[in-house]
């Protein structure tokens, strides 16, 4: 008898006696739950500085997750934005997540 391992997606076969008769079963272990996303605090969002949806959000998940934007903000206008974010386990599972920004203008000069 193979040792099931719940936390190891795969496939094991289980044997046990019952009743002096051998029975075996297959059991799958498979991944199903969505990647968690929330919203970083990432402070004042300016105008004109684009961020990548991992410095916005971020995910948990058992497994790799990669996360892309479905609605990316225009990053030149200020004010209230939606934002809306995918991301995808590295067994597939999905999770979207909208959420309000507020971008502000960048009026500071650069510094040399």
């Amino acid at each position: 008898m193979e040792a099931v391992e719940p936390s190891t997606l795969g496939m094991y076969l289980v044997k046990v006696w019952i009743d002096g008769q051998e029975e075996a079963s297959l059991i799958t272990i498979t991944d199903t739950t969505p990647p968690s996303v929330r919203m970083r605090d990432v402070g004042t969002i300016y105008t004109n500085h684009p961020l990548q949806p991992e410095e916005l959000f971020e995910t948990e998940d058992v497994f790799d997750v990669s996360i892309g934007y479905i609605t990316e903000p225009d990053w030149t206008k200020a004010g209230e934005q939606q934002v809306a974010v995918r991301a995808v386990d590295a067994n597939g599972n999905v999770t979207e997540k909208t959420e309000t920004i507020l971008l502000t203008g960048d009026r500071l000069p650069p510094v040399l």
